[in-house]
């Protein structure tokens, strides 16, 4: 009968390597979890925003289409404001609201290299815990009197869980990343129409 192994047993099997590898886990998993949040929490349809910003401009004034725009959900509102107010003229807040956009773009991306980092740095360190343990495992063989194969293979085996696990936690990395970057790209696409459409009304 088969000795069942705990999931800590499992995680000790791999050696010191394991504890910076777990550190990247829970913060690829804390960044995920700030990231659907994020993305439940706002408002990220500026098209809809712009449509509904102008019509309130038209009808009621800067003052409630600029509240409208500026409640803390709408992430694209602070940009459309600019780009609604044409005090400095429809060229100049135009442009302003790209350079704000740009900035918004840039807070929602940085995240996304810290997942980018992790991905990248998670395999190697497994890979790391893999060769010092193959260092540890043949040296116990060559200070051995005699060698026997399940000792060479009980070595091996536990060496391999650091990159198991440092693989297993850039998967999650990547893909998350990857999911989390095509809502960033369709928001800045839908944002560069929307800021075109308030750049081609003839707000009053």
């Amino acid at each position: 009968m088969q000795e069942t192994i705990s999931l800590f047993a499992l995680f000790k099997l791999g050696g010191a390597v394991m504890w910076p590898l777990l550190l990247l886990l829970v913060a690829a998993t804390a960044i995920i979890i700030d990231r659907i949040v994020f993305l439940i929490k706002t408002d990220r349809k500026p098209m809809r925003g712009a449509e509904t910003a102008c019509e309130i401009l038209r009808t009621q004034g800067t003052g409630p289409a600029a509240a409208f725009c500026t409640e803390p959900r709408r992430i694209w509102g602070t940009a459309m404001a600019i780009a609604l107010d044409r005090n400095g003229g429809k060229t100049s807040s135009i442009a302003l609201a790209k350079a704000q956009t740009e900035e918004t773009l840039q807070g929602m991306e940085r995240p996304l290299t810290y997942l980018d980092l992790i991905a990248s740095i998670s395999p190697i360190l497994g890979f790391l815990g893999t060769v010092t343990g193959m260092i540890a495992a043949f040296k116990a063989i060559s200070e051995a009197n005699t060698v026997q194969l399940q000792v060479v293979a009980a070595g091996l085996y536990e060496a391999l869980f650091t990159t198991a696990f440092g693989l297993i936690i850039a998967v999650i990395s990547t893909i998350a990343a990857h999911v989390f970057r095509q809502y960033v790209d369709t928001y800045a696409l839908e944002m560069e129409h929307a800021l075109a459409l308030v750049e081609s009304s003839e707000l009053a």
